[in-house]
């Protein structure tokens, strides 16, 4: 069996990979603090392999890619992975926009909350999406 643990970023994602994941009998784990899978790799057979990334969800401090890649991404695992269990992280709204401006700022971002508040966004994070199948 096959789990994707795709985050998002500020959801609890390093705790699992670190604290949970691990101690699940007979699993095997790649992900960011982990193995990292790189797409060619043969997965364990007879065995749970748990994919954890949260770049699977997209990278909001990315310019370089649009946070809603994330949809691409999904497409994507969702053709290699057709059967995969999907794991996904959540946290209420308005903590988690906390928890990534703070982690903004900490990566050197500049610009104030209330800016982009008012905007409703950081630096391109925590728009209004919908749902895509």
């Amino acid at each position: 069996m096959i789990v994707l643990h795709v985050g998002p970023q500020r959801t609890g994602t390093t705790f699992l990979q670190r604290e949970v994941f691990p101690r699940i009998p007979d699993a095997w784990l790649y992900g960011n603090n982990n193995t990292p899978f790189d797409f060619k790799s043969p997965l364990a057979a007879n065995r749970l392999n748990i994919i954890s990334d949260e770049g699977f969800y997209g990278n909001p401090w990315d310019k370089g890619i649009p946070y809603a890649s994330k949809y691409t991404i999904g497409k994507r695992l969702r053709q290699v992975f057709p059967d995969a269990k999907i794991l996904v992280g959540m946290r209420e709204h308005d903590e988690w926009l906390n928890s990534v401006y703070n982690t903004y700022i900490r990566r050197g971002g500049y610009v104030d909350r209330e800016s982009n508040r008012s905007r409703g966004r950081i630096a391109g994070v925590g728009q209004k999406t919908s749902v895509v199948s």
